[in-house]
């Protein structure tokens, strides 16, 4: 899985920027994502909020909307 930002500036791409993400990282990240949510958040069901997070980081990377 890749992660990809360029930022435009003028029409003419000023940054570029690839990161790949390996399944246990989006794992690792979904997760750390769900532990700052639940400081935020009072879900009570943190393994609902970790399945969202999942789901649209998985999503995300599928859809290439990252």
């Amino acid at each position: 899985m890749k992660l990809s930002k360029i930022i435009l500036e003028n029409k003419r791409i000023i940054e570029r920027t690839e990161v790949s993400l390996s399944a246990d990282d989006a794992n690792k990240l979904a997760s750390h994502i769900t532990d700052k949510l639940e400081d935020y958040l009072d879900t009570g069901n943190r393994t609902l909020l970790l399945q969202v997070v999942s789901a649209a980081i998985g999503d995300l990377l599928q859809s290439g909307d990252l």
